[in-house]
């Protein structure tokens, strides 16, 4: 637990820890204590959009067993669109980036990551990576993000499950929260569920969830070493 972890540091009981950057603070000003931030093991809070299977065979070309709801196509999810329709496609493929444009990351880093995170768009690189290209950027326009829900044939918005797995990281469980307000401002209306990530994954390993979920994602070293920060 975190806060027990803090607490051996300021005591004594503890000489090195990790503490989620929210929380940075509370070590603050600690005699001889450093802030080290590592190269490697970064994670992203990445937004999966479930349902999308549009295989039509297994790995052996067999015809997939969709029952119990496994791997099944359900386009009445506004996010998945009908392989066989270009305009059913296209609309989904309007509403995921209603959702994406929805989005300040910037703000995100600012206030729940203290500055320290870096934005990303997409998996893996973040705008702090090395090989990041301005083109995979998504701004952050809820104007737009309106006018393309408008396009997809939700000019009114529309209500989704979503969901916020705990257990995993406090920032997490932060970002997913965040993420709550610039949904609903413009027009995506998240019905909230909150519970420990164990109880989800076995409907990830079933293919059966049907919600957007906020979950982490590793990604590859901004840098080939470390920093230490003075506190």
């Amino acid at each position: 637990e975190e806060a027990t972890r803090i607490a051996m540091i300021k005591t004594g009981q503890a000489d090195i820890t990790q503490i989620g950057l929210s929380n940075v603070d509370q070590v603050r000003g600690i005699e001889g204590v450093q802030l080290f931030r590592g190269g490697f093991g970064k994670a992203q809070a990445a937004l999966t959009f479930s349902g999308q299977f549009y295989e039509t065979v297994d790995e052996d070309g067999n015809p997939l067993d969709t029952s119990e709801g496994r791997r099944l196509l359900d386009t009445s999810l506004p996010w998945i669109g009908d392989p066989n329709d270009p305009a059913s496609m296209e609309s989904a493929r309007k509403v995921r980036w209603a959702f994406a444009m929805s989005i300040d990351r910037e703000a995100i880093v600012d206030t729940i990551l203290s500055g320290q995170g870096c934005a990303a768009s997409v998996v893996y690189f973040s705008v702090c990576h090395p090989r990041h290209q301005d083109r995979w950027t998504v701004e952050y326009n809820p104007d737009k993000a309106k006018q393309y829900l408008a396009e997809a044939g939700y000019e009114d918005g529309f209500e989704f499950n979503y969901f916020i797995p705990s257990g995993l990281s406090g920032e997490l469980v932060e970002v997913g929260e965040a993420l709550i307000g610039m949904f609903e401002a413009v027009g995506l209306r998240p019905k909230v569920a909150k519970e420990a990530y164990q109880a989800r994954r076995p409907t990830m390993l079933g293919r059966t969830i049907r919600d957007v979920w906020v979950g982490p994602y590793g990604t590859g070293a901004d840098t080939a070493q470390g920093s230490i920060f003075d506190m």
